[in-house]
C-alpha cells in the first residue's frame, strides 16, 4: 500500500470516528436550539393526555417488578421500554413528573434520529446523513410526538 493510500485510509477513518461523536451532539444541540427559537419550552410542560397519565401511574407503581407484572397482565399498551426509560429518567431526576415523562420521550426521539443518521451514514456521506436525520426532526409531527408518552 502506498503512502498516499495509507494517509487517505487514516483520514477517512478519522473523519468517520469524528462523525460518530459529533453528529449525535450536533443533532441534540440543533433540536434544543429549534425548540428555544420557537419558544417551544411549553412542550415540556404541556398537560398530559389520559393515556399519558396512565403511563405515569404505571411507572410510579411500586417496584419495577410489579410494574412489569402489571404490563404483562395488560395494564398498559405502551411498550415496556417506555416504562424502563421513564423509571431511569425519574430516578435521575429524583421523582416522576410531567417533565421527566416529556424528557424521556424527547430522548427516545433523539436516539431515533441518531440511529437514522448512522443508518444513512452507511450509504451516504456524513454531511448528507446529518441533513437527512435533521430533516426528519423538521417534520412538525415528529416534533409534536417527541413530547408525548404514547
Amino acid at each position: 500500500m502506498s503512502e498516499i493510500q495509507q494517509r487517505l485510509k487514516t483520514f477517512s477513518l478519522r473523519r468517520l470516528g469524528d462523525s460518530r461523536i459529533a453528529a449525535p451532539g450536533a443533532l441534540l444541540a440543533l433540536m434544543l436550539a429549534g425548540i428555544a427559537v420557537v419558544r417551544g419550552g411549553i412542550l415540556f410542560s404541556a398537560p398530559l393526555w389520559l393515556d399519558e397519565y396512565h403511563t405515569l401511574f404505571m411507572t410510579e407503581r411500586g417496584s419495577l417488578l410489579q410494574s412489569m407484572r402489571d404490563l404483562a397482565g395488560g395494564g398498559d399498551y405502551a411498550p415496556p421500554l417506555l416504562h424502563f426509560g421513564e423509571r431511569f429518567v425519574s430516578f435521575l431526576a429524583g421523582g416522576t413528573s410531567i417533565l421527566s415523562l416529556r424528557v424521556t420521550c424527547f430522548i427516545a426521539v433523539w436516539m431515533a434520529l441518531v440511529l437514522t443518521f448512522f443508518t444513512l451514514r452507511r450509504v451516504v456521506s456524513a454531511s448528507a446523513a446529518f441533513v437527512g436525520a435533521f430533516s426528519v426532526w423538521a417534520n412538525t409531527l415528529i416534533v409534536e410526538f417527541a413530547f408525548e408518552a404514547r
